[in-house]
């Protein structure tokens, strides 16, 4: 299942949020959110994806900044500034931060640089109006605005022109130096570059064509071809005009950069609708290049003004989503790539892309990292922001940037653990980190210093000593946040201890435990549906138990089984490893609980084993745990393995490796809805990982 959100302007009083579902092929209506008159064109920051850009196409206009909220829904109006004219029928952000938007009616539009500490939420409202030259018989209509090589291109409608703006770098405002005129009566309306070649899309003439782009502001240009855009069985009565141009970026699934253009019947609504008409640049250097007529596509939609592929790295580049008086999504072809982190023993974190329609598996790359990043945690808050343990006596914990590629920044904060041998991190609710030290029998809940948006620590946060038990010594081994607590599974101490923060205080103190069986070993451990799930390494068992009241309440435990396959190979030593109890969704919708068992004698060649269970008769007098599976890996010693993010309909999806062996890293599909696991990629380039964050 993969999920895409859109937002979608129009000619009313809010910004849709629809939610693709491109398994199922639906699309619902999530919200509207409110905001000016007639926000009919819309645009996304290009650094910061979770600010909005929407005209008003109100006579006078405005200009409006919206935050995206995580489900799609927008924040109330940040600024609101005026258009300099009529009827801004387009907007679009700039790379310098600056935004345009283009006065359709009254033959103007401003480039409003954003105020500086306002993340580019915040407009200037004093920057200069920039009027352009009508022409001799009529009235210029900028109806678009593109950003290349330091220059704005505006296509101008009225003015069969394509007005070239540059920016002044004494008074910061834009200026018009020079055109690339059109022929007279074509109407160029919007553009599109690529591959040094301008292409543009003329509305009165329906025509496509391409053209050099000429060096000097003002100089010539080679045009090689002119073509119409009209269908030839058109319905009877049909009157054109042309509306927009795309160029998808080329995929190794999309290697051809097609041009898809859309034509609308402003005459009469039909019941085939406009067309998309898909054409290729063929022939480039040659005598003969020119443009290729590929298939004209009709949508059942009317007057398509505005149209839009899905972003590549989220695996949507094959869906384009339109509207007329509807909103449809088209399919090119199914590919969906999902990007994940790994982290091992080494010095460096792995990225990797999985593609799902070929079922391949590419390590990206290695971004250096201190000594053993064994355990990597995504901030939940910030998905461009990583945490990693360095699994050393003395250890450490790292903060990182993702980067758009899925690399990392060099570390941004590297800071002590606390202890030795930190085998666990994760980022809180709270904006504090928790690290577990395994061999020294500590840990710390380190805060993120304000105004550092996460990224760097507290030096000064004080180590929790786990007490020691008799005869032995404590190692915990995770961190659990859960209404308000901290629980930490200690394999040495047969506990799981349960944290709160001290009143008027960052720091965490013991305020209970939650005793588990002597010698059993508690490692990880996981809550669903008011039950807490623990998995044991010493004793390679799964228990399902009641949460006690805070502090130090009683609990009934349910059951306790083996996780030790039937059939094991001979030899075998089982060390229970990683518990995940994915969230159910409607592909998924039982809960079953995967746990990892690690031979730690040998390296078998079926591998350690993935057992799956089912949770069952919750509330019952026979309450328990039922097995449904013992999948056989290839994997040796699986110490981490997670399921991709729903959100991107990565559930399906299981990344795991082991700790020893030559397995590499293995992704699985869940199948018989979710009661079996099948191997689907696999990658040998990084023999080992020890744990995963997909992006």
């Amino acid at each position: 299942m993969v999920q895409f959100k859109i937002l979608a302007g129009g000619y009313d009083v809010f910004i849709a949020t629809y939610l693709f579902n491109s398994l199922t092929s639906s699309l619902t209506l999530l919200s509207k959110s409110p905001c000016g008159q007639n926000p009919s064109w819309i645009s996304l920051n290009p650094v910061n994806s979770s600010l909005l850009y929407a005209t008003n196409e109100n006579a006078p206009g405005a200009l409006q900044s919206f935050g995206i909220n995580r489900d799609g829904t927008l924040s109330p109006p940040i600024d609101t500034v005026p258009s300099g004219g009529d009827l801004p029928a387009f907007t679009t952000a700039l790379s310098t931060g600056d935004v345009a938007v283009m006065n359709y009616n009254t033959g103007n539009g401003r480039i409003f640089p954003t105020i500086r500490g306002s993340r580019q939420s915040k407009f200037d409202p004093d920057s200069p109006t920039i009027t352009f030259p009508p022409p001799s018989d009529g009235v210029s209509h900028p109806h678009m605005a593109l950003e290349y090589r330091g220059e704005v291109f505006v296509p101008d409608l009225g003015g069969d022109t394509i007005w070239r703006l540059k920016k002044d770098l004494w008074s910061s405002s834009y200026q018009i130096q020079g055109s690339i005129p059109q022929p007279k009566g074509s109407g160029p309306r919007h553009i599109a570059i690529h591959d040094n070649r301008l292409f543009t899309i003329h509305e009165l003439s329906s025509t496509l064509s391409v053209q050099t782009i000429p060096f000097q502001p003002n100089g010539t240009s080679t045009t090689f071809a002119s073509v119409s855009i009209i269908p030839s069985n058109s319905p009877a009565g049909a009157q054109w005009a042309a509306a927009e141009i795309l160029i998808p970026p080329t995929t190794p699934r999309f290697p051809i950069p097609y041009i898809y253009v859309s034509n609308r019947n402003t005459a009469n609504n039909s019941p085939q609708g406009d067309s998309i008409a898909i054409f290729e640049h063929v022939n480039k250097g040659q005598r003969n290049e020119g443009l290729k007529l590929i298939k004209q596509v009709f949508t059942g939609l009317n007057q398509i003004r505005g149209m839009e592929f899905g972003n590549v790295q989220q695996g949507g580049d094959e869906f384009l989503v339109a509207s007329g008086v509807a909103d449809h999504i088209f399919s090119r072809l199914i590919m969906v790539q999902f990007k994940f982190l790994a982290g091992g023993y080494d010095f460096f974190i792995a990225t990797y892309v999985f593609n799902s329609a070929t079922s391949s598996l590419t390590l990206t790359s290695k971004s250096p990292s201190g000594q053993n990043p064994s355990w990597i945690s995504l901030n939940p808050t910030n998905h461009s922001l990583l945490y990693a343990v360095n699994e050393n006596w003395y250890g450490s914990l790292q903060s990182f940037g993702i980067n758009q590629s899925g690399s990392l920044s060099p570390a941004i904060d590297t800071v002590y653990s606390g202890g030795d041998v930190p085998a666990f991190a994760v980022a809180l609710s709270t904006g504090s980190v928790a690290v577990m030290n395994y061999q020294s029998g500590t840990g710390r809940i380190v805060p993120t210093i304000s105004g550092s948006s996460s990224s760097k620590f507290d030096p000064n946060s004080p180590i929790i000593t786990f007490p020691q038990p008799s005869g032995g010594v404590s190692h915990p081994h995770m961190a659990l946040e859960y209404q308000g607590e901290i629980l930490v599974p200690d394999l040495g101490g047969d506990t799981i201890w349960r944290l709160k923060q001290a009143s008027g205080s960052t720091s965490y103190q013991i305020q209970g435990s939650i005793p588990q069986p002597k010698g059993s070993g508690p490692r990880h451990i996981a809550i669903y549906n008011d039950r807490l799930f623990t998995i044991h390494e010493l004793s390679s068992t799964l228990s399902v138990q009641t949460i006690p009241a805070q502090p130090s309440g009683s609990s009934t435990t349910f059951a306790t089984v083996s996780i030790i396959p039937s059939n094991p190979p001979s030899g075998a030593t089982w060390a229970a490893a990683e518990i995940l109890i994915p969230p159910p969704t409607s592909r998924f919708p039982t809960p079953y609980i995967y746990v990892s068992n690690r031979n730690t004698a040998n390296n078998s060649p079926q591998g350690d084993s993935i057992a799956i269970f089912e949770h069952i008769n919750k509330g019952q007098s026979n309450e328990g745990l039922r097995l449904v599976n013992q999948v056989f890996t290839g994997l040796n010693q699986i110490r981490g393995m997670e399921f991709g993010n729903a959100d991107q309909g990565g559930e399906e999806f299981l990344a795991a490796s082991g700790v020893a062996g030559s397995g590499g890293v293995v992704v699985f599909r869940r199948t018989d809805g979710g009661r079996n696991l099948e191997i689907v990629a696999r990658n040998t380039d990084v023999l080992t990982r020890t744990s995963f964050v997909w992006l």
